[in-house]
């Protein structure tokens, strides 16, 4: 664990009064950051709470700048989101991967949940060095009645608070926490993970559950890539 992400846990920790144990410093935690973050929260609320009725599709795409996250860690984060907001587990999917022989590479998989809604995801790992994030990433729901997204519809990128132009660079700075100052977004969503674990530890065996069942997807959707066939848990079909 980076020591700047020990630190903000352990301050919550003495905020709260809520013991962190020691061995968490460098002890691998079956942590979900991306269930934190905000965006993510009101997206799966509308779905839960039928504000987008009757979901039938959804289209995710996620890419990322080679050497931040391998392209199993992003199918990974995913799948999940796409099962955590539905509130559903995996029917069948169908992959297609290519490799790069500069290293990069990129998905498509149509993933159809138990529910009976379809999904496609988009993820690679061909982001370009020089952008403002390691990573864009677009998530959206469309219902019989209703569409959602995580994003402004008319910008389709990431929007921060406060940007500062000079004439040679420009520079941005969002705090999305009012308690976690100087950290990125996604490890202030790492360590409002963790602190979710540390006031609820009973959550560690559902959320090891669930990494392994996530595993064992990510490898499905590998196995179908390679076989070129739809695949589901229990099989080809």
């Amino acid at each position: 664990m980076k020591p700047k992400l020990w630190n903000s846990l352990q301050k919550l920790g003495e905020k709260y009064a809520v013991s962190i144990p020691e061995t968490w410093e460098n002890e691998p935690l079956p942590l979900f950051p991306w269930r934190m973050e905000r965006r993510f929260v009101e997206l799966r609320n509308l779905i839960q709470e039928k504000t987008v009725e009757e979901v039938v599709l959804g289209r995710f795409s996620c890419n990322v700048q080679k050497g931040y996250k391998t392209l199993r860690e992003v199918l990974f984060r995913e799948l999940d989101l796409g099962r955590w907001m539905l509130g559903t587990d995996l029917e069948g999917l169908y992959a297609a991967i290519t490799e790069l022989e500069s290293g990069e590479s990129f998905a498509n998989v149509l993933v159809r949940w138990t529910n009976g809604v379809v999904c496609s995801i988009e993820a690679g790992t061909t982001l370009k060095k020089g952008a403002s994030r390691p990573f864009l990433d677009r998530h959206e729901w469309v219902g019989r009645r209703g569409v959602a997204s995580d994003r402004v519809v008319d910008t389709q990128i990431p929007q921060e608070s406060v940007y500062v132009y000079t004439s040679e660079t420009t520079q941005h700075f969002t705090d999305t926490d009012a308690e976690l100052f100087g950290l990125e977004e996604n490890e202030i969503a790492w360590v409002r993970s963790a602190w979710e674990l540390a006031q609820n530890p009973s959550l560690r065996e559902t959320w090891q559950r669930q990494q392994e069942q996530l595993h064992a997807w990510v490898d499905l959707a590998l196995t179908s890539a390679s076989e070129k066939q739809y695949r589901t848990m229990g099989g080809a079909t």
